[in-house]
């Protein structure tokens, strides 16, 4: 597989960028001294064993929320939870049309649902 040009390029600038990265972190390191940090402290143990608490709870508001108002089920009303109108999109008018769930219309506004049947014809 032949190396070309442009891929030299870009190797031997990844080599050059992690040269100098190199070279800083060793400058940085070097400037450094070597005992900035001090003395640790020496670490003492207690003679007593762990006993454990648990916390206090937290206090608890309590709230009563009034009862929902009734809903008028008249006319209009065609929702319930989960029926959710049917939305079509006519590409000739560029219109979208919005229909409520057949489920809860009206028997006057329901459509009748019908298959149109044709028998193929013999060949000949």
């Amino acid at each position: 597989m032949a190396v070309t040009s442009s891929d030299k390029v870009l190797l031997s600038a990844a080599l050059l960028i992690a040269i100098a990265s190199a070279a800083i972190v060793g400058t940085l390191a070097a400037r450094r001294p070597a005992g900035s940090m001090g003395p640790l402290p020496p670490l003492e143990l207690a003679d007593a064993t762990y006993t454990p608490t648990a916390p206090d709870a937290p206090p608890i508001k309590t709230e009563r929320w009034e009862p929902p108002v009734a809903q008028k089920r008249g006319r209009e009303w065609i929702y319930d939870t989960f029926t959710p109108p049917e939305i079509f999109y006519n590409a000739r008018s560029k219109q979208f049309t919005v229909r409520p769930p057949t489920s809860l219309m009206d028997d006057e506004q329901r459509e009748e649902f019908c298959l149109l049947y044709t028998s193929p014809s013999p060949r000949d």
